[in-house]
């Protein structure tokens, strides 16, 4: 019986050893976090992990490159938050020959994520036309303003976040699943929206002051005859003054 109860003692000791091991990985591997930028493909509508940097890879025409920043470990699995297309984002878009097409997806990330006391910008997709040859930052770099470290790291897109780069995060709560939000197109697509609209009212504007030249016009080179109408009344009637005025003297 000693002999049953030592072996029962020994095994119930290992277990509770390997639960607090169990228990102190997990803890760790909670705290390894940073907060960055990551970069992703948009490939057969899934985003996909970017296995070298954005400086390292030229996009092709019509491909759809996306940054997104927010806390992940080591291996970046925090993909943009958006569905959306090459058509949706650079589907109105021409190129020049020796240019390309690439749609780039901003997504700056959820306010829990954000830096203190700084506060996201919405999600935007802007279709930047570029040399065949640039790389998916110059891309990004000719639509946004880019803070990069003296290493080339990505630090901050359009002045988000102001200040800080990859920096580490304690405790870090990591989502393994993110709703969608809501895409903003570039200020490009709306101003070709409001640009449409404007022609429209411009043509009807023009449309409104060639019916008044017209009637103008029409005025000009037609006869006055209600001019002349009045002026042989006014004549007859004088004439008629005069012969009455005669008759009495």
């Amino acid at each position: 019986m000693a002999l049953v109860r030592r072996l029962t003692v020994a095994s119930v000791s290992c277990l509770i050893a390997l639960a607090a091991l169990t228990l102190l990985a997990g803890a760790a591997s909670a705290e390894d976090g940073y907060r960055f930028w990551g970069y992703y493909h948009l490939t057969d509508a899934e985003w996909v992990s970017s296995n070298k940097g954005a400086a390292s890879i030229e996009p092709e025409d019509g491909q759809v490159e996306g940054f997104h920043f927010a806390v992940a470990g080591a291996t970046p699995t925090r993909p943009p938050r958006v569905d959306t297309s090459f058509d949706e984002i650079c589907g109105a878009t021409e190129a020049d020959n020796g240019e390309k097409r690439v749609g780039i997806v901003i997504d700056y990330g959820s306010e829990q994520e954000a830096p203190e006391g700084e506060q996201p910008p919405a999600p935007e997709g802007v279709c930047a036309v570029v040399p065949e040859k640039f790389s998916t930052q110059q891309a990004l770099d000719s639509v946004a303003e880019l803070r990069l470290d003296d290493s080339g790291l990505l630090c901050g897109i359009n002045e988000y976040p102001a200040t800080g780069c990859g920096d580490a995060v304690k405790n870090a709560d990591i989502p393994t699943d993110e709703p969608t939000v809501e895409l903003q197109l570039s200020a490009d697509a709306a101003d070709d929206a409001t640009d449409d609209t404007a022609g429209d009212t411009t043509g009807d504007a023009d449309a409104s002051a060639a019916a008044a030249d017209d009637g103008d016009e029409a005025s000009e080179d037609g006869f006055p005859w209600s001019l002349v109408v009045i002026a042989a009344l006014v004549a007859l009637l004088g004439g008629a003054a005069v012969a009455l005025s005669r008759r009495r003297t």
